[in-house]
Order: structure tokens, then sequence, then C-alpha cells
């Protein structure tokens, strides 16, 4: 690590979208690894969140559980985590934000629905640098996961010496490979998938849709989806302004 005194661990805040039990029971050894460098507080929600996108919760109260030192279920979105986490346990703003190891790549419009990247964009909006990080699922169950969180950790550090503008947003997506092939800056893919739905008649005669990931869909030189296919782990740098500055110039141009 750079740029902090060496007798002090920079401050980090670790969130995810699967609640909990992942956390405690399947990334403990992450947390491990992480607290070697980092001073480390945990702050996720009770149940799983997958697909909860930057969603909030205004309906109910949100419940701090405290499971341990330095650890905290929310009984919220992942968005709630980082509201909760930074408006009211923390004492300060923490020097970074990781938000995963989400079990599923995080890449083209997925990032819209990703409760893993909106927890770092979230976190960007209060000006700490945050790290999405989602490993792409092997259907085979032959991922080595301590190599995985060596990686996580790897790229991340990496990105921290680099000494990016303050409150940046990366969205990092390993390959399901044991052995990838470096790193590769990226774009989002932004075409829509097709056919990802498998389509069925329950034991009542009616019709469902079930989401499926999408497969076999070619994708973009450059993009996210295409690093990781190729074996590569993906970096795409994010942010929050949707604003079409193009259409707005046009607009702003003709005076209406």
């Amino acid at each position: 690590m750079t740029g902090f005194p060496k007798n002090k661990k920079p401050s980090l805040l670790l969130t995810n979208d699967d609640g909990c039990l992942k956390l405690v029971c399947s990334l403990d050894r992450f947390i491990n690894l992480l607290k070697k460098w980092f001073s480390v507080t945990v702050v996720a929600p009770i149940e799983e969140q997958s697909a909860s996108s930057h969603s909030i919760t205004i309906l109910n109260p949100i419940f701090i559980n405290k499971i341990e030192t330095d650890f905290y279920g929310i009984a919220g979105t992942p968005t709630d985590c980082i509201k909760i986490a930074l408006g009211f346990i923390l004492k300060k703003k923490p020097d970074y934000v990781i938000s995963g190891i989400n079990s599923g790549a995080n890449v083209g419009l997925d990032v819209f629905y990703s409760g893993t990247v909106a927890a770092a964009i979230e976190a960007s909006f209060w000006g700490v640098t945050s790290f999405a990080i989602s490993v792409e699922r092997d259907d085979n169950k032959n991922l080595d996961f301590s190599k995985i969180y060596q990686t996580g950790y790897r790229v991340v550090n990496s990105l921290i010496k680099a000494k990016p503008p303050r409150g940046s947003v990366f969205n990092i997506n390993i390959p399901a490979t044991n052995n990838h092939k470096g790193i590769k800056f990226t774009r989002q893919d932004l075409r829509l998938p097709r056919d990802n739905f498998i389509k069925g008649i329950d034991p009542r005669g009616r019709h469902y849709y079930w989401m499926k990931p999408a497969t076999g869909a070619s994708s973009l030189v450059g993009s996210d989806i295409s690093a990781i296919k190729s074996g590569y782990i993906s970096v795409t740098p994010l942010k929050a302004d949707f604003t079409d500055r193009q259409t707005l110039a046009k607009f702003l141009g003709m005076g209406i």
C-alpha cells in the first residue's frame, strides 16, 4: 500500500448483495486476507439482495444487527448498507469500499441491475473510491477460490497504487478460470441480450418465464464481456452521470 502511514492500515468497508451468510460461510478467507492490509468493517444485507440494483428501503424501518466486532447485518439493500454504514456506523468515511466478491459476473447491461455494483456506486456519491468485484460462475465447481481472493486483492491493490481520482468506481470481473491471462481495462458492453428466458408450464397449466444467464451472444471488442470470455480480468471504470451530453448539446443549440 502507498500513501498511508506505515503504522496505520487504510480503512475499508466491505459489503455485498449475497447477504451476511455468504460472507461468514464462503468469504471468510477473503475477509481475513483483506485484514492483513486494511482495517476492515463489514456491513452487509442480512438476506440476499441479488439484482436489487440501486434500490433503497423507504416503506419499512431499517434495523442494524451487530454480529460481532466490526461486522454488521442490515435489514435492507446493498445501497442501504452503504448509507447506514457511512451515515451512522462508521465514525468517519472509509478510505475504500469493496462490494463483493459476487458469485456471477456483473458485465454488460447486468451492471444496471446489480446490487453489488450499486453499492460501489453509492459509495462514490460519498466521495469514497470503490471496487465492485465479481467472479464468473463455474458450473463445474472447479475454481480455486483461494486464487480468486488473491486475484481480487491484487487487482484492487494495483488500482489503489495508481492513485485514481477520489470517488472513482471500478467494476472488476474475474473469469471462471484458475489461469487467467491478465488484466484488460474495458468498456461496458451495452447490447441487449436476447432469448435469456426459459419458457415453461407449471403443474397448474400456467405459462411461466424464468430468467437464465445469457449465453452464446457475440461481444464487442474491448468490452467487459469480451475480456472475460477471452480469459482476462475485466476492469471497467464507471460513473453515475447518465447525462447524454451529445443530445443535450443539440437541444441547447436549438434554443427550444
